[in-house]
């Protein structure tokens, strides 16, 4: 396995508490990243071939190079219209970076004061943390509403000019579901441990749990085996 920081740790506790699959959690999370590149929001690409590749080793999906020129072509219309593209872009995954990696840490800094009954810190230093995460994750939330807000805005002006694009890597994505949705069906297990948040509704198989509302952007969505 490729660790992809610190969270990875807690991710494998997790999914052995939850009794998932990490090869149906990999398909999930390739089908929400390139549902998301529909939309204009991006992924770090590093990943996104490390999880095509865990997911290839095993199973019978089309290269991601038959869609590459599609995403890049999506990316260019973007930034050629919108030059703050890039640096919107950018800051979105440092952003999710962020904050998938400071809540890792501070969970296992918690873990460790809980086992060994210490505190490495003063009371008025762990209050003084406590601020600065409150104020923290408020900014980021706040930062993040707004470059997703900005992202989707840009790509809705201009969505014609990549229209042939999107619906390429749509017909990708409805590959990768076909195989994980037969997969499951083999092998018994509850799709819904396998929630997905797309963007997208157009997609054969996929049953929506919850829609869209003025907080969540995305569609509450899970494969359907029925």
């Amino acid at each position: 396995m490729n660790p992809f920081g610190i969270g990875t740790i807690f991710g494998d506790i997790k999914r052995k508490i939850l009794m998932k699959n990490e090869d149906y959690e990999n398909f999930a999370w390739l089908i929400m990243a390139l549902d998301n590149y529909r939309t204009g929001k991006r992924v770090k690409d590093s990943i996104l071939r490390e999880k095509t590749r865990l997911v290839r080793s095993k199973f019978k999906i089309p290269s991601l190079n038959i869609i590459h020129d599609d995403i890049e072509a999506i990316k260019v219309v973007a930034e050629k219209r919108e030059p703050r593209m890039k640096f919107y872009a950018n800051l979105m995954i440092t952003l999710q970076f962020l904050i998938k990696q400071g809540l890792a840490i501070f969970m296992l800094l918690a873990f460790i004061t809980v086992i060994t009954f210490k505190s490495f810190l003063t009371t008025q230093q762990m209050q003084w943390i406590l601020y600065i995460i409150i104020f923290g994750a408020v900014v980021v939330v706040w930062l993040r509403w707004y470059i997703r807000d900005k992202i989707m805005s840009i790509y809705a002006k201009y969505q014609n000019e990549y229209r042939k694009n999107q619906l390429n890597i749509k017909d990708y994505i409805q590959e990768i579901i076909d195989v994980m949705r037969e997969d499951i069906k083999k092998t018994g297990d509850k799709p819904k441990k396998y929630q997905m948040a797309l963007y997208y509704k157009d997609y054969k198989n996929i049953k929506i749990l919850k829609p869209p509302n003025w907080w969540r952007y995305y569609y509450a969505s899970m494969i359907d085996t029925s």
